[in-house]
């Protein structure tokens, strides 16, 4: 089988760059744009399930302490959702998103637990109010966010502001 060399001047080989460019910056921006999406996403899932648990969350602490046996599976919870949420944050880092040191994804991890957990509880004692609302599941999440977003790097952190802003109004 022969093998055919196609000749190509200067012009056609500028295009083939630029081409070969264009397709691996529109692959950047298209992984970027669903990684972020995916942790979004991942973040409603996660205030969602807080919003549907919200009387179990507001009351944790005694309810770990009456409920026999609850306090092992609320620690098995929490190791899972750490895995995870530390799983994530590693993704992040090798694929370039954020700059972090082992440390201080494993304070990172512990510091989104808190946040995710109390964050119902934080609402209602800091704003005086009875009952918490679904709105706040957006500002948990910009909360969230913002434990993380100083660890981005320049672009990514500019796309999660973009997408965790308040909206206008």
């Amino acid at each position: 089988m022969d093998t055919v060399v196609v000749k190509r001047n200067a012009l056609e080989r500028a295009i083939v760059v630029v081409c070969s460019i264009l397709l691996w910056l529109t692959t950047v921006v298209i992984f970027v744009i669903l990684t972020a999406n995916t942790v979004l996403r991942y973040l409603d899932d996660i205030f969602a399930h807080l919003w549907e648990f919200r009387f179990f969350y507001c009351d944790v602490n005694s309810l770990l302490r009456e409920v026999p046996g609850l306090k092992e599976r609320y620690r098995d919870l929490a190791e899972r959702v750490r895995i995870r949420s530390r799983a994530i944050f590693d993704s992040m880092v090798a694929a370039g998103w954020m700059d972090a040191s082992p440390e201080q994804l494993d304070l990172l991890t512990t510091n989104a637990w808190i946040v995710l957990t109390q964050w119902f509880t934080h609402r209602q004692v800091v704003d005086r109010r009875r009952t918490i609302q679904s709105s706040d599941i957006r500002e948990g999440i910009r909360h969230f966010v913002a434990l993380f977003s100083p660890l981005l790097r320049s672009p990514q952190r500019k796309l999660v502001e973009r997408m965790t802003a308040r909206p206008a109004g």
